[in-house]
């Protein structure tokens, strides 16, 4: 997979970082001292990974905490700015993340939600296959 367009990230993307944040999910989520920590992290890890268009990040990665196995696997967080979306642009840096987690010798896994037919396909254009279902119980 072609990974040309993407650079690995570093903690002096952390203003543009916030910026993708305020585009993708809004002004409240992009406020606040844990975005920062959170980019910090996933950069000090070298799990994020991105594609810049037009002077702004277009499409990134990051990968949530799972602390119980961070030692064992990953899981790829992936998010495009709608605009920027069917270019390939997710691939791309997704590939970048997983050539990463390999190399740090790690598992990396994928998990969506049923419906989310786009994160699916995306998966298994990169080689994943489907495991299993989990069903999870709210209160809510």
């Amino acid at each position: 997979i072609n990974t040309g367009d993407v650079r690995k990230l570093d903690r002096s993307d952390l203003d543009m970082y916030r910026e993708f944040v305020r585009k993708q999910h809004g002004e409240k989520i992009s406020n606040g001292a844990w975005l920062s920590n959170y980019f910090n992290e996933t950069v000090d890890n070298e799990y994020s990974f991105g594609v810049i268009r037009d002077g702004e990040l277009a499409s990134v990665t990051d990968a949530p905490g799972i602390p119980y196995l961070s030692d064992l696997i990953v899981e790829p967080g992936i998010n495009t700015l709608r605009r920027y979306r069917r270019k390939g642009f997710a691939k791309q840096v997704c590939a970048a993340m997983i050539r990463r987690i390999l190399a740090q010798g790690k598992t990396p896994v994928w998990s969506c939600n049923r419906k989310n037919i786009g994160s699916s396909r995306l998966a298994e254009s990169l080689g994943y296959r489907m495991f299993g279902f989990q069903v999870t119980v709210s209160t809510e």
